[in-house]
């Protein structure tokens, strides 16, 4: 016993479903995508504010006398270079050193044995800022004891 189907039998569906379909999941996906990217985008900028002021840090740990009038200029200088070289425009405000344990005359100076501390402040403007809080803000800071 055979079987014969006719070439003319097909199975069909409405046309346009897979457009229909397309169109209620990409917007989704397009937000998945794009939450995605801020995602990194911020652990890039965490990362890289870190890397600043752990440069900064080191930088007064290695010349604590570079600035004896305890502007610490100098230091802040190091640490946007570090920032800008990851993409980030951080400027002097951004960026605060200080000794907490040592203050001369109303200016923080790092004497031997003190703790320098390096606090990098951040705020990056997520692509889906009308969702989410808009500017995000990061900061980090370093402790490293003056040799």
């Amino acid at each position: 016993m055979s079987f014969i189907i006719p070439s003319k039998i097909r199975r069909t569906r409405p046309a346009g479903q897979a457009l229909v379909e397309f169109a209620l999941v990409f917007p989704i996906l397009l937000f998945i995508i794009v939450g995605i990217i801020d995602l990194g985008r911020a652990f890039h900028a965490y990362i890289a504010i870190t890397n600043a002021s752990r440069e900064g840090a080191r930088y007064i740990n290695l010349h604590p006398y570079k600035d004896p009038d305890g502007t610490f200029d100098t230091a802040e200088q190091v640490t946007i270079d570090e920032a800008s070289y990851s993409g980030l425009d951080i400027t002097f405000d951004n960026i605060v050193v200080n000794c907490p344990n040592a203050t001369v005359n109303g200016k923080s100076r790092c004497r031997s044995g003190d703790p320098v501390r390096v606090t990098v402040d951040y705020d990056l403007d997520l692509i889906l800022g009308w969702i989410l809080p808009n500017p995000l803000h990061m900061s980090h800071y370093t402790e490293m004891l003056v040799p």
